[in-house]
């Protein structure tokens, strides 16, 4: 749980205005692989991202980073970085 706090700057005095306290929860996770599609006219390589939803909301970063390893290691593109995507809502509580 996170507290926020607003202050007011008021006639040279710091004012709390408003205290808050708010909850993150994950709703969901994907993992994104950024793979080549293609070059460039200059040879340089184009990139696009494959993502795979599903992801558990507990997963690891370590664990993440082995499954987009395995999924590297069958494609047969060449593939740059991996992304973790949360999706989150925030409650006031």
């Amino acid at each position: 749980m996170t507290k926020i706090y607003t202050y007011i700057l008021y006639e040279n005095e710091i004012k709390e205005v408003k205290t808050m306290a708010v909850t993150k929860t994950i709703d969901s996770v994907s993992l994104s692989i950024e793979v080549q599609k293609a070059l460039d006219k200059a040879g340089d390589p184009i990139y696009t991202k494959k993502t795979f939803s599903g992801i558990k909301t507990d997963a690891t970063p370590e664990n993440v980073y082995a499954v987009a390893d395995a999924i590297k290691g069958v494609m047969e593109a060449n593939t740059r970085d991996y992304f973790i995507n949360e999706s989150s809502s925030l409650a006031n509580a």
